[in-house]
């Protein structure tokens, strides 16, 4: 990453036609309430430009004058954009205390206004209202990263604190009343705006991933238990990014409280929906931090089959395995065949025989009786 600070004298009206053409044409679409066109905009063509122009570059001020002239100065385009303008900040470049600090606020700002009622979402992509809460905590983690590093508690504002990123994510989740729509599917407790009651499942689940960061897995499975997994309706599928995260930290919940069989499967289920469609997710501007999250989850699914190794996976994730981390699971292999006891026992009187069996002939695959 390349550290940033803020040019006092920003070249904003040199921007390009098609960045321009972004800023206006996303600024229509969204009064217009147009979602398929700002999805479109938000994600495919944020990216492409991007890649032409904004690499090693922060993208135009929120504040600069050619954004505010092309957009009417209207304050809710421009706080939202303000939270792209940051992701993009910490997704390429090494933003300074004061952009972290600029960041919290435009959150503030954005949160404040959606439990108030003075920043109204009337219509707003999915994959960009899981950005919000997702990015959310990310910049969340990213502080406290900073956090840990400084020498005095002196040196670091009162922001980022893990008290105020729950607060904010649970109130969400109150406003939206999304709990009670999961549970009951009650249309009277249904929040006033489709938008609103999105962006409280989105924060749900975030919320759930704030509580792995922290090592609170219970709570993190606990703060779930309102989502159906196997219903094939749910709103996290409405946004790739979520889909992906969503199972990787509940199946990583899962394994560290000792469930491996269920870690597997979450696993499992997005390591297959992920190599399957990559072509698709490739043309997303998020397809890096999707395929890391599914490489990591393909790791812990070769740790959790070789601590159970009853938990059959499909021949395609075996593959995977060996192609992807072939050597670092033969250490494993072989370092853990090296611990293992040398039974010499009436093996059809011990308790738990066919699990013995299942241990046994696993190992045999291995050849370490060979």
């Amino acid at each position: 990453m390349t550290d940033f600070v803020r040019d006092e004298k920003p070249a904003d009206f040199l921007l390009p036609d098609s960045v321009k053409g972004w800023f206006s044409q996303m600024y229509t679409h969204m009064i217009a309430g147009n979602v398929e066109e700002m999805d479109r905009l938000y994600d495919k063509e944020f990216a492409a430009l991007t890649a032409s122009y904004f690499k090693q570059s922060p993208w135009p001020e929120p504040d600069g004058d050619a954004v505010i002239s092309l957009v009417d100065e209207d304050p809710v385009f421009l706080t939202l954009y303000a939270q792209i303008y940051y992701r993009h900040m910490f997704s390429k470049l090494q933003p300074t205390l004061e952009f972290n600090h600029a960041s919290w606020d435009n959150y503030v700002a954005i949160f404040d206004g959606i439990l108030d009622g003075s920043l109204v979402l009337d219509a707003m992509p999915s994959q960009w209202l899981f950005d919000i809460v997702g990015e959310f905590v990310y910049q969340y983690q990213s502080f406290c990263q900073y956090r840990a590093k400084v020498k005095t508690e002196t040196e670091v504002p009162s922001i980022w604190t893990t008290k105020a990123v729950h607060s904010y994510l649970h109130r969400l989740v109150k406003v939206s009343n999304i709990k009670s729509i999961l549970v009951n599917g009650d249309v009277d407790a249904s929040p006033s705006s489709t938008t609103l009651k999105e962006l409280g499942y989105f924060a749900l689940i975030c919320l759930s991933r704030a509580h792995v960061l922290i090592g609170d897995y219970f709570t993190a499975l606990q703060l779930l238990t309102p989502i159906d997994f196997s219903k094939r309706d749910q709103i996290y599928l409405n946004s790739y990014s979520c889909h992906v995260s969503v199972f990787y930290h509940l199946g990583f919940a899962q394994l560290m409280l000792g469930d491996l069989a269920s870690a597997v499967r979450s696993f499992v289920k997005i390591i297959l929906q992920v190599h399957r469609n990559r072509a698709y997710y490739s043309k997303f501007a998020d397809y890096d931090q999707v395929n890391k999250l599914t490489e990591k989850a393909l790791a812990l699914v070769g740790i959790a089959t070789y601590l159970a190794p009853g938990n059959n996976v499909e021949d395609q994730v075996h593959s995977l395995l060996r192609e992807k981390f072939g050597d670092k699971l033969a250490a494993i292999q072989k370092g853990y065949c090296q611990m293992l006891p040398i039974w010499g026992i009436d093996e059809r009187s011990m308790i738990g025989y066919k699990e013995y069996r299942l241990q046994f002939d696993w190992l045999k695959r291995l050849e370490y009786f060979n």
